[in-house]
Parts: structure tokens; C-alpha cells; sequence
């Protein structure tokens, strides 16, 4: 073998080497996969592409062409995230167009991928904050009812963020969606969307899923959440139940106009997909989910522990679209998820020690 020859192979040996070492660490699950990245958001983009390319085109033609009806539909709901993309923070465009530029995949889909739920609203959920005294900590339940349409329930992650700057945080999102719907970061602050139906303004801003990931990048406690969403950066109407490691809890009431917080009342905090506050809860629509909440929850603030919070979750989940289901322990960084079948919330809720998995370093 001549010198050149040698000098070749050594040189794609040693590109193979670099390749692995940056690759994702990805670890399987009961339903689910949890996924590890790491540095700069250039460098985030690219080991969520070189991670999940083909999953990514795949959700892209099999879910979105099924949710979005129609050609006319899909033109709109891009036109409406394109609205949105001037108000992306500059990290959180460096990663995207990173991921887009890996993964071969058009920018208009990375912006699709990115405002959706803020065009097309359909997160139907269910939360909670209660105390469980057994272990004195916060006890924070979450359903997400979504469609699966019999794909998204297949491609579950929790994606644990260690960025270069911020709080490191863990996701629990689909190939290529950036943002949070549900999420805790590594001084324990945890937060839920639930979108808002009754309240019809709008304003152009950040896409929420962005907004509420700012949240877990930059705050530590629910006082910081509450004072950043009354600041306006939400385009659409949404719940967001907030608890940090301290057991502060709050559910915020976001309008594209005004800001508005309950608090636990006798411990306990809940909320689905209308706004209760004196401000913003005029109009209520029927929930038969809230009530079922109330006879399940209320009165036994000394009772909330991990069966009692999971008995609630499946008393309430929508079981069509019950895409995942979580029981999240802030205080200790530890979460309980059930994903991978519809409904997820009679599936086996799953252990992670998020305290592990944030400590873990780069391979």
C-alpha cells in the first residue's frame, strides 16, 4: 500500500472517530428515547439532525400532511409561521437553521416544524400542583392530549439540552421541534402549557414553544417565570402551570393582552383549557375534566402521592388523543413518564432521574 493510500485511510479513520464522539447519546425507553445535546446552538442543530434526519422528513410528510388538511391549509399555516420568525431570539435561529441545513431539510419546514401549534391550536391538557407530605415536596401532574393520528406516539423523546450557556433542561418533544410543552430544567423549575380556546386576540411575537423554552434556558424559580410572562411574550392564549424546586406554584393565565395568576388554594393548583381568573375567566366553556380534578384532588392535599397523582391523570385524560402523561417531582429533579401508547396514562409510568441525566457529560 503506497503512502498516499495510507495517508487517505488514516484520514477518514480518524473523520469516522470525530463523527461518533459527536454523535447524540441515545438511550431507549419503555415507549420512549432519551436524548442528550450538547454546546453552542449551531452544534445543538446539528447532533439533533445527524440524530433523527430521517425521522424528522418522515413526521414532516406522514404527521404534518395528515394534521394540516389541506394545500391551502398547509399555505396559510406556513404564512402564519413565517409571521413569527422575525421574533425567534438569535440562539434559538442559529440552532434551527443548523438542524435545517444537517438534516437536508427545507426552511420553510423547520419554520413549520417550529409555529404550528401557534397556527393550528389543539393542545388539550390536563395539570395539577399539589404537596405530598409522605415525601414534602411538590407533586406536579401533567397530561398532553394531542393527536397522534398513530405516528407522533412512535417517536417520543425526552431531550435533555446542555447548552453552552443557560440552564441545562430536559424536553419531552418529537424529532425537530426545538421548543417546550412540557419541561424542567436543572434547578428544578418545571413548567405545562395548556392552550386557551375562549380568548379569540392575537399578536405577532416569539411561537410559544420557544417562549416557554426561554423560560427553562433562563429562569430558576416561578417569581422569574411570572415576571417574564407579564413582560408579553406570547402571541396566543395559553395556561401555563409553573412549580419550582421550593414547591412555588402558580398557574399563569397568558392573553396576547394581559397576564393574570392563581395560586394554590389548601395546597392544590389546577387548570385545563380555560381561564378561571376573576380577569380573564368570563366566558368558561363546559369542562367535565376540571370537576373530576376537584373531586379527585381537593380535600386530600395529605394524600397526593405518586398513585393518587396517576389515578387524577387517568380520571381526566382525553383517551383518544392522551399522547403523554407525566407526574413531575420538582425538588428532587425526577419525572414519571408514560409515553408510547394512546392513551399514554394507562401505560407504565417510567422513572427518570433528571438530576443523573443533567450531570452527565459529554461523551
Amino acid at each position: 500500500m503506497d503512502r498516499h493510500a495510507t495517508s487517505a485511510i488514516l484520514l477518514l479513520l480518524a473523520l469516522s472517530l470525530v463523527s461518533a464522539d459527536d454523535r447524540a447519546p441515545i438511550a431507549e425507553k419503555e415507549g420512549f428515547r432519551v436524548v442528550h445535546f450538547y454546546g453552542t446552538p449551531e452544534e445543538i442543530g446539528r447532533q439533533h439532525a445527524d440524530a433523527f434526519a430521517d425521522e424528522i422528513k418522515l413526521l414532516r410528510k406522514d404527521y404534518l400532511g395528515k394534521y394540516i388538511h389541506s394545500e391551502r391549509d398547509e399555505r396559510e399555516t406556513i404564512a402564519g409561521c413565517q409571521a413569527l420568525e422575525p421574533f425567534y431570539l438569535p440562539r434559538h435561529r442559529a440552532e434551527l437553521k443548523a438542524l435545517a441545513e444537517a438534516a437536508d431539510m427545507p426552511w420553510d419546514d423547520a419554520v413549520l416544524a417550529t409555529g404550528f401549534l401557534d397556527v393550528n391550536r389543539t393542545v388539550l391538557c390536563s395539570t395539577f400542583v399539589g404537596h405530598d407530605p409522605g415525601n414534602d415536596e411538590p407533586i406536579f401532574g401533567r397530561n398532553l392530549d394531542f393527536p397522534s393520528l398513530g405516528i407522533a406516539n412512535e417517536h417520543g423523546l425526552c431531550i435533555v439540552y446542555h447548552p453552552a450557556e443557560g440552564h441545562a433542561f430536559a424536553s419531552f418533544a418529537y424529532p425537530g421541534m426545538m421548543g417546550v410543552l412540557t419541561g424542567m430544567n436543572d434547578a428544578g423549575l418545571t413548567v405545562a402549557v395548556m392552550n386557551v380556546f375562549q380568548e379569540k386576540q392575537y399578536q405577532q411575537a416569539m411561537p410559544y414553544i420557544l417562549f416557554f423554552r426561554t423560560l427553562m434556558e433562563e429562569c430558576t424559580t416561578t417569581a422569574e417565570v411570572l415576571e417574564r410572562a407579564k413582560a408579553g411574550c406570547c402571541n396566543v392564549s395559553n395556561n401555563l402551570m409553573v412549580c419550582d424546586a421550593d414547591g412555588d406554584a402558580a398557574l399563569c393565565e397568558i392573553s396576547p393582552t394581559r397576564v393574570e395568576v392563581r395560586r394554590p388554594k389548601d395546597g392544590l393548583v389546577m387548570s385545563t383549557n380555560h381561564f378561571r381568573s376573576e380577569a380573564l375567566g368570563k366566558s368558561i366553556k363546559l369542562c367535565y375534566r376540571y370537576p373530576i380534578l376537584k373531586w379527585m384532588l381537593e380535600g386530600r392535599e395529605g394524600e397526593i402521592g405518586l398513585d393518587r397523582a396517576i389515578a387524577a391523570l387517568r380520571a381526566v385524560a382525553i383517551w383518544p388523543i392522551n399522547l403523554q402523561s407525566f407526574v413531575l417531582l420538582p425538588a428532587r429533579r425526577e419525572v414519571h413518564v408514560a409515553m408510547g401508547k394512546v392513551p399514554a396514562c394507562f401505560g407504565r409510568y417510567v422513572p427518570i432521574d433528571l438530576a443523573k441525566e443533567f450531570a452527565r457529560p459529554r461523551d
